[in-house]
C-alpha cells in the first residue's frame, strides 16, 4: 500500500545548511512565557554527559537504524556539519528515548543554546518587498493590509456578539468583535506579539491564531507557532528540531469579554505549529496542534470547563522513520471538525518527509486520507468501523484501521481534507484532489461498511448556477446558504466566468439546486476570494468572513445582513449629528474619509466609505492627501495642508477672509447629552519642523465646540476646550458659561494650562493624545479633564465647570485653524494626523481610544 519515495542517503554540503541571516529574536518576556516552571536539575559534567549519551546511541543503534542515517550526513572535514548533526541527533534521542532528557537537561542546565551548538544563525528567507502600490481592493474591509498567504481568520460566536482574530502585520495576533444586531465594532486590537516574523525573517502564514471563549468569559487566543526557536532548547515530544521559527503562545483576556488586553499563559508547548479548537457542550475547550515541525506528533490539549488553563496533552500520532529508509519519516497533517456537543471527526493525510528537509514541491508528498472520531466524554478514540483505537496512531495502524481513500495506486494528490457533516450522520471526508490539470473537492463517504470514493461533495450534485445575464457558470468555487429557507433559498456564492473573472454574489434558488445571481457585489480579475461561514447556535449560517487577496494586497471582510460590515459605521445616528454611544474610529486605512454632512472642498471624500466625521472644512483642494511614509498606525494617515498665500481667495468672498479659509480640519460627532456628558477622545499628531515653522500666530490642532442654540439665535462662541502649538510649546484652555443664551463669545470664565516641554520636543515624531472630558458648566462644578500625552497624564482637573449650558452636545475638531490677522504668515503648514478614536459610551476607558501599535 505504500509507495516509497526514494531519498538517497547522502552527505549534504554545510554550505546549503548554514546560511547566515542577520536577527535578534530575545523578547525577555515571550522566553519567559514559554519557559516551564520546573524544580532544579542534577548538573551533568561533560564528560559524564558525553559517556552516557554514547552510551545510550550504541543502546538503541542495535535495533534503530536512524542513528546511523543521520551519522552518514556528517561531512567529516567540516565543524559546523558535525555540531549540526550532532543537534539533529540530540532531538531524535531526546524525543524518541524520554530517559535521556534527565541526562540531558542535567547537562545543559545553566547553558544557552549557543554554548552546546555553536552554530552560525539560521536562514529562514528575508521579507519579500512590497510594491510601491499596493493592487486595489473594495471598500469594506476590517482589517489593515494582511501579510503571507490567504487566510480567513478565526471566530467564535458568543451571543450576539463575533469575535474574530486573524494574523495581522507582522505575522502578530489581531482580535475584534462585532454586534450581530446593533452592527458596533470593537477593535481592531493586537492582542499579543508573535516571534515568528520578526527582524529579517520572512512572513510566515502558519501563527494564524484561534480565539475560544471559557465558560466565565474570558477569552483565549493560542497563535504564533510554527516549530519554536533554538533558544528554546530541545523539545520534548518531537524528533525533530526547530528550523522554521516562531513560538506557539497563548494569551487570556484580562477580563471577561473584554478584547482589549491580554495576559500570557504559560501551558502550551512553544514548538507547536498549526491551530485548531472547539467548545463542546459542557464547555470543555479542544486545542488540536502539531508539537513541533514536520517530523512530530499530533496532539490535543483540553481545556476543563471552569478553568482557564490547558492540561498536559494527549498525543495522537506519532512519527515512524521508514525501516528500509530510515532518513524518511511518515507522519501526518490532521484536520478535526466539531461534529456534535460531544464529538470531534478528525480527517488526516499521511505526509512522508525526511531529516534532509528536501521537501517535493509537485505533491509535497502528501497521501491518502483517513477518518477518526473523538468522544470527548470518554477521551476515546473510534474509526468509522466503531472500532476503539489507540494512541498513539502511526502509519501501519492507519493504513489498516482507519483509511478511506488509497491515493497512492492515482495520479491524484490529497493535498488537504476535512470532516463532512452528513445529513445522515454516516463518517465521510473531503478531500482536495490535484493533478497538473485539476483541483476539485471529492468526499469519500462510508456506506454499508466500507468507504466509497470520488464521490461529488454534498449539496453539488445537478446544482446550477446562472448569472444576471442568464449565462450558465461551472465554476462555482463555494456557496453558502444563509438563514432557513422560507419559499426560497438565499445564499452568496464565489464562482469564477470563463474569462477568469472572480464574483461574489448574493443568489436565489426555489428548490436549493437551481441558482440564479441577483445581486454581483464583487468582480474582481487577478484575485483570490475565500469564504467562511459564520454560524449560529442553531448552526444556520448568518453571514460570511471574506479573505480577498490580490498580489501583495491582502484583507478580511465581514458580510452580514446583506453588506459589507467594517468598524467606525455609525451604528445610530441621530438628529444633527447627534449619536448614541459608539466608538468612531479614523485612521484613513480605506484610503480617504466621508462624513455625514460633506461640505466646501472635499478631497479624499469617498462617499462609500463609514462617515465617520460629522463634516469637514478644508480651505482648498489640496488641503488633504493621503499619506503613506509618515503613518502611526497601518498603511496610511492624513496629510493636512495650509496655504498662506492669499487665504481668502478659497471660500466665499475673495476680499474677506472666511472661517474656512483659516481651516484644515475634520469634525467629529456630537454627544448624546450635554450636562454630565462624558467624553473620550484618542488620536495622534506629527508636527514636521518644514511645516510648523514658528509664525505670528500659532497652530491650533484640537478643538471641543459646543453647539449654539439655533432656537434662540444664539452667536457662536469660542471652543470651550483648545490646544495649541507655540514657539514656546503647547499650552491649552477652557472655558464655561451656564447662560442658556450666552452673553458673550468668549465665556463666562477661562482657564489655561501649559504642556510640559519645548516646542522642538514635539517635532518631526508622532505625539499621541488622549483626552477624557466630562460636561458640568453649573455651580455643582462635577466636572473634569484629563489629557495625557504620550501615554502620560499631563492635566488633572477634576471638580471644575466645563463647557456650555447648550441644547445638544460637544463634538472634537482636528487639523490646524490660525486665528486672527493672517497677513503676517508667512508659509505654508502642513501635519499629519491618524488613529483617530472618540465615544461617549459610559463605560468606555482609556484604552478604548488610544492610539494604537506604531508603525
Amino acid at each position: 500500500m505504500k509507495i516509497k519515495k526514494k531519498a538517497t542517503i547522502v552527505r549534504l554540503k554545510s554550505a546549503g545548511l548554514f546560511k547566515t541571516a542577520a536577527f535578534g529574536l530575545a523578547i525577555s518576556f515571550l522566553t519567559a512565557a514559554c519557559a516551564p516552571t520546573e524544580t532544579p536539575k542534577e548538573t551533568i559534567s561533560e564528560n559524564d554527559f558525553y559517556t552516557q549519551r554514547a552510551a545510550l546511541i550504541a543502546k538503541y543503534s542495535k535495533t534503530d537504524d536512524v542513528f546511523s542515517a543521520l551519522r552518514a550526513q556528517i561531512e567529516p572535514s567540516d565543524p559546523a556539519s558535525k555540531q549540526y548533526w550532532q543537534w539533529r541527533v540530540d532531538q531524535y534521542l531526546y524525543g524518541q528515548y524520554p530517559e535521556y532528557q534527565q541526562i540531558y537537561d542535567g547537562f545543559k542546565e545553566g547553558k544557552k543554546f549557543e554554548n552546546i551548538y555553536p552554530l552560525v544563525k539560521e536562514d529562514l528567507g528575508s521579507k519579500k518587498t512590497l510594491p510601491d502600490a499596493l493592487p486595489k481592493l473594495p471598500k469594506g474591509h476590517f482589517t489593515e493590509n494582511l501579510p503571507g498567504n490567504p487566510h480567513r481568520g478565526w471566530q467564535y460566536l458568543d451571543g450576539d456578539t463575533l469575535y474574530i482574530t486573524y494574523q495581522g502585520k507582522l505575522t502578530d495576533p489581531y482580535v475584534a468583535s462585532y454586534d450581530v444586531v446593533t452592527q458596533e465594532w470593537k477593535g481592531p486590537f493586537r492582542a499579543a506579539e508573535s516571534t515568528l516574523s520578526k527582524g529579517d525573517r520572512k512572513i510566515d502564514s502558519h501563527g494564524r491564531p484561534i480565539i475560544e471563549m471559557d465558560t466565565q468569559g474570558y477569552l483565549h487566543i493560542v497563535y504564533g507557532g510554527h516549530g519554536g526557536e533554538r533558544e528554546d532548547g530541545l523539545n520534548p515530544l518531537s524528533i525533530d528540531t526547530p528550523h522554521a521559527g516562531g513560538r506557539m503562545l497563548h494569551v487570556v483576556s484580562k477580563k471577561p469579554y473584554d478584547i482589549s488586553e491580554f495576559k500570557y499563559v504559560d501551558d502550551i508547548t512553544p514548538f507547536a505549529s498549526y491551530t485548531k479548537s472547539y467548545k463542546m457542550g459542557n464547555g470543555d475547550i479542544y486545542l488540536f496542534t502539531r508539537a513541533g515541525t514536520h517530523k512530530s506528533p499530533w496532539v490535543y490539549y483540553k481545556m476543563p470547563a471552569g478553568t482557564k488553563r490547558f492540561e498536559k496533552p494527549v498525543i495522537i500520532t506519532w512519527p515512524t522513520p521508514q525501516s528500509d529508509e530510515p532518513i524518511n519519516v511518515d507522519t501526518f497533517y490532521i484536520n478535526p471538525l466539531k461534529i456534535s456537543d460531544t464529538e470531534i471527526a478528525i480527517s488526516f493525510l499521511w505526509h512522508e518527509c525526511n531529516f534532509l528537509e528536501i521537501h517535493d514541491k509537485e505533491t509535497y508528498a502528501r497521501i491518502n486520507a483517513y477518518y477518526m472520531r473523538l468522544d470527548t466524554n470518554s477521551g476515546l478514540f473510534f474509526n468509522a468501523q466503531g472500532e476503539n483505537i489507540d494512541l498513539p496512531i502511526t502509519i501501519d495502524v492507519a493504513n489498516d484501521k482507519m483509511l478511506a481513500f488509497d491515493s497512492t495506486d492515482r495520479e491524484e494528490t490529497p493535498f488537504g481534507t476535512s470532516p463532512v457533516i452528513l445529513k445522515s450522520g454516516q463518517p465521510a471526508v473531503a478531500y482536495e484532489a490535484r493533478t497538473k490539470a485539476y483541483r476539485e473537492w471529492r468526499m469519500a463517504a462510508f456506506n454499508n461498511g466500507q468507504w466509497q470514493h470520488s464521490l461529488p461533495m454534498p449539496g453539488t450534485v445537478n446544482r446550477t448556477l446562472k448569472d444576471e445575464e442568464n449565462k450558465s457558470i461551472s465554476n462555482i468555487l463555494d456557496l453558502v446558504v444563509l438563514g432557513t429557507p422560507s419559499g426560497k433559498h438565499t445564499a452568496v456564492t464565489v464562482y469564477r466566468d470563463a474569462d477568469g473573472t472572480t464574483y461574489f454574489s448574493t443568489v436565489e434558488s426555489s428548490n436549493g439546486t437551481d441558482w440564479k445571481v441577483v445581486n454581483a457585489h464583487l468582480a474582481l480579475d487577478n484575485t483570490r476570494i475565500q469564504m467562511e461561514a459564520i454560524k449560529d447556535d442553531a448552526g444556520l449560517n448568518i453571514g460570511v468572513i471574506l479573505n480577498i487577496k490580490k498580489g501583495a494586497a491582502q484583507r478580511l471582510y465581514l458580510w452580514h445582513e446583506g453588506e459589507f460590515q467594517r468598524p467606525g459605521q455609525l451604528a445610530s445616528t441621530g438628529v444633527d449629528g447627534a449619536t448614541d454611544a459608539t466608538l468612531f474610529h479614523e485612521s484613513f486605512e480605506n484610503g480617504g474619509w466621508n462624513a455625514a454632512s460633506p461640505r466646501g472642498f472635499t478631497p479624499g471624500l469617498d462617499n462609500a466609505l463609514a462617515k465617520n466625521f460629522m463634516f469637514n472644512q478644508l480651505q482648498t483642494d489640496s488641503a488633504f492627501s493621503l499619506e503613506q511614509n509618515i503613518v502611526r498606525s497601518g498603511d496610511y494617515s492624513a496629510k493636512l495642508y495650509w496655504k498662506h498665500k492669499a487665504p481668502a481667495s478659497y471660500n466665499g468672498d475673495p476680499q474677506k477672509i472666511d472661517n474656512v479659509d483659516r481651516k484644515a480640519m475634520f469634525h467629529g460627532f456630537k454627544t448624546s447629552k450635554v450636562l454630565g456628558a462624558e467624553a473620550w477622545y484618542g488620536f495622534s499628531f506629527y508636527f514636521p519642523s518644514e511645516g510648523t515653522r514658528n509664525e505670528p500666530n500659532n497652530w491650533l490642532f484640537f478643538q471641543i465646540h459646543g453647539s449654539a442654540d439655533k432656537r434662540l439665535k444664539e452667536h457662536s462662541r469660542n471652543p470651550p476646550f483648545s490646544l495649541t502649538l507655540t514657539p514656546e510649546g503647547m499650552r491649552g484652555a477652557w472655558k464655561w458659561d451656564p447662560h442658556e443664551l450666552s452673553p458673550t463669545r468668549h465665556g463666562d470664565g477661562t482657564a489655561h494650562f501649559e504642556i510640559p516641554g519645548k516646542k522642538q520636543a514635539y517635532l518631526d515624531r508622532w505625539v499621541d493624545f488622549v483626552l477624557h472630558a466630562k460636561v458640568d458648566y453649573t455651580q455643582a462644578s462635577t466636572g473634569f479633564l484629563e489629557l495625557w500625552v504620550d501615554g502620560k497624564k499631563v492635566l488633572d482637573k477634576q471638580n471644575i465647570r466645563f463647557g456650555y449650558n447648550d441644547d445638544k452636545g460637544i463634538y472634537p475638531s482636528w487639523g490646524m485653524y490660525f486665528n486672527g490677522d493672517l497677513s503676517g504668515m508667512q508659509n505654508d503648514h502642513y501635519l499629519y494626523l491618524d488613529e483617530i478614536r472618540m465615544t461617549d459610551a459610559t463605560d468606555a476607558t482609556y484604552e478604548d481610544v488610544a492610539p494604537r501599535l506604531s508603525k
